[in-house]
């Protein structure tokens, strides 16, 4: 059972526990936190969470200047974060680890077209344009 440790004690800081001495543990019932929901369900299946903002440290190298827009696609075998600008994903058994993914993704991405920056093709030319209205490289890569 997880204890509380006082180090301060009051009727106004812990109104259930008025004989509690400075320096006594507690035995407290914490009840769980129910499970979070990334999306919720629809007669059709599992629906799409509204949008996010994402702006994450996604590699020490880039800093992110204008967060991307992150919607959640559920599915049986786990979780989808969808970049809609750039139309990549990333994935994970919850959206923490889809999240992640899809930061490993994207600092990957931009990359991968800042060493080829030279010989796109105008579809990647764009898709770099995009990445770089969001992203800022801080650092060379090694």
């Amino acid at each position: 059972m997880p204890t509380l440790e006082i180090s301060e004690v009051g009727r106004h800081r812990f109104p259930h526990y008025p004989d509690a001495q400075p320096g006594e543990t507690l035995a407290v019932k914490i009840p769980p936190l129910p499970p979070l929901e990334l999306s919720t369900r629809t007669p059709s299946g599992w629906g799409i969470l509204d949008p996010l903002s994402f702006a994450p440290t996604i590699d020490p190298r880039l800093k992110i200047k204008k967060p991307f827009t992150v919607r959640f696609h559920r599915f049986e075998s786990g979780v989808a974060a969808h970049a809609e600008e750039i139309e990549e994903f990333g994935q994970g058994a919850n959206g923490s680890e889809a999240l992640i993914d899809l930061g490993k993704t994207i600092a990957e991405l931009y990359f991968s077209l800042e060493a080829e920056a030279d010989r796109l093709a105008p579809d990647l030319q764009s898709l770099r344009a995009k990445l770089t209205e969001h992203i800022v490289q801080i650092r060379t890569p090694k």
